[in-house]
C-alpha cells in the first residue's frame, strides 16, 4: 500500500508540473507557458520523462494491466494536449475565420487584421487625392515584410505616380481563390470609391486544386473554397479528432479521404473545368469593376495577374498552365508574369512563396505596368 502511496504522489507531480510551469510563468514571465531561463522548461521536461518511465516500470511490475491503463491515459493526455485546453483557449486559426458569403477571411481586430480580417487597412483611412487600390490575393499577396502590395505602393510613391499620393489596401487573404475574391468585391468594393482592382494570383487556382499541399489539402472541385470539403464533407467523428488534437491535425491529410473528389483529378473535363473558371471568373471581375466609382481617375480599372511560381509544382498541370499563359495573351486586363523569375537564382522559399529579392522585382513589374495601364486608359478619355 506504501508503495501505492509513491506511484500516486509521483503520478500526481506529473500531473502537476506543467500547471506549475504554466502559472508561475503568467504570473512572473511573458505569459507564454513555458520558462526558457535557466532551461527550466528542459529540466520540467526531463523530470517527467523520469516520472514518467519510473511509474510505467512499477505499474508493469505490480500488474500489466495497470501499465496498459497508465500508458492510455497518459496518451490521451498529450494526444488531444488537455494541458493547454484547460489553460488556454481553443486554436483557431487565424486565416479560416468563416464568412457567409466569401468563405473565409481572417480573424477581425487580430492579428494585425483590421475589423474585416484583412491587412488593409481599412479604405476609409484613404485621402480624397489619392489613387486607390484594393488588392486581393492569397497567402503570395498576404506574406513578407514587407508584403507585395507594401512595396508596389511604396515604389509607386517614389515614382511620383498621382503626385505620389498612392493607397493600396490588402485584401489578400491566405489560400483563397480568386472565385472567393470575386465575391469579396462584391462584399466590399461596391459602395466604395476604388481608382484599380488587382487581382494576383493563380497557383491556387490551378496547382493548388489538384492538392499539391500535404499538410493543407485543398478541395479539388475547380473554383471551390480549399476548406470547402472539409465544411461539408468531412465527418464529424474525424473533425473532432483533427480539431482537438495538435498531433492528428498534423495528418489530417491522412484522415481526410478525398478518394471521392478525386474520381475527376486531373481528367481532360477536370482540366476544361479548371480553365474555364479561371478566365469566367476574371471575366466576371472585369464586368463588375466597371461599376465602381473611381476616387481620382476617370474610371475603376481592373489588372489581373498570373503569378510567378516553381514549374515544378505544376508538372501535373503543365498543359493546363500553358493554354493559360497562352490565352492570357489575348486579354487586355490580364497580365502572365509567372517566369518573370526564371533569372534569379533560387528565387523561391517553397513552390510558389518568393524571397524578398523576388518579392521586389514582381513588384516592380507590376509597378510599371499599373503605370503603363493607367495612361493607357486616361488616353481613352
Amino acid at each position: 500500500m506504501k508503495h501505492h502511496k509513491y506511484i500516486l504522489f509521483l503520478f500526481f507531480i506529473l500531473l502537476f508540473l506543467p500547471f506549475f510551469e504554466y502559472g508561475f510563468d503568467y504570473l512572473f514571465g511573458d505569459k507564454d507557458g513555458n520558462i526558457a531561463s535557466f532551461h527550466i522548461a528542459t529540466i520540467i521536461k526531463v523530470i517527467q520523462i523520469i516520472i514518467f518511465s519510473f511509474i510505467s516500470l512499477q505499474l508493469y511490475l505490480i500488474k500489466g494491466r495497470y501499465f496498459f491503463l497508465f500508458i492510455f491515459f497518459m496518451s490521451f493526455i498529450v494526444v488531444f494536449d488537455i494541458k493547454n485546453k484547460i489553460l488556454k483557449d481553443k486554436y483557431v486559426n487565424p486565416h479560416l475565420y468563416p464568412h457567409p458569403y466569401v468563405g473565409f477571411t481572417g480573424t477581425p481586430n487580430q492579428f494585425q487584421h483590421n475589423e474585416y480580417g484583412f491587412l488593409g487597412p481599412s479604405l476609409d483611412k484613404a485621402k480624397e487625392q489619392d489613387y486607390i487600390i484594393a488588392f486581393f490575393g492569397a497567402s503570395t499577396g498576404y506574406r513578407g515584410n514587407p508584403s507585395l502590395p507594401l512595396l508596389i505602393q511604396h515604389i509607386l510613391t517614389e515614382q511620383y505616380f498621382n503626385d505620389g499620393n498612392v493607397f493600396i489596401s490588402n485584401y489578400s487573404t491566405e489560400s483563397s481563390i480568386h472565385n472567393q475574391h470575386l465575391h469579396m468585391v462584391l462584399e466590399y468594393l461596391l459602395d466604395k470609391k476604388i481608382d484599380l482592382v488587382i487581382f494576383y494570383g493563380g497557383w491556387n487556382e490551378t496547382a493548388g486544386q489538384t492538392g499539391y499541399a500535404r499538410i493543407v489539402p485543398f478541395d479539388h472541385k475547380p473554383g471551390y473554397p480549399m476548406n470547402f470539403f472539409y465544411v461539408h464533407d468531412v465527418p464529424y467523428w474525424k473533425k473532432i479528432l483533427i480539431e482537438n488534437s495538435p498531433i492528428l491535425h498534423n495528418y489530417k491529410h491522412l484522415i481526410i479521404n478525398q478518394s471521392f473528389h478525386k474520381n475527376t483529378l486531373l481528367s481532360k473535363e477536370w482540366d476544361e473545368q479548371l480553365i474555364k473558371n479561371y478566365f469566367q471568373i476574371l471575366k466576371k471581375t472585369s464586368n463588375i469593376v466597371e461599376v465602381i466609382k473611381p476616387n481620382v481617375s476617370t474610371k475603376c480599372n481592373f489588372l489581373a495577374f498570373y503569378q510567378p511560381f516553381d514549374q515544378k509544382t505544376m508538372v501535373n498541370i503543365k498543359e493546363v498552365n500553358e493554354r493559360i499563359v497562352k490565352r492570357s495573351k489575348n486579354i487586355p486586363y490580364i497580365f502572365d508574369v509567372s517566369n518573370v523569375l526564371k533569372n534569379i537564382k533560387e528565387p523561391y522559399i517553397d513552390g510558389i512563396h518568393s524571397t524578398d529579392q523576388s518579392r521586389e522585382l514582381i513588384a516592380k513589374i507590376i509597378s510599371s505596368i499599373i503605370i503603363k495601364s493607367f495612361k493607357e486608359s486616361s488616353s481613352k478619355y
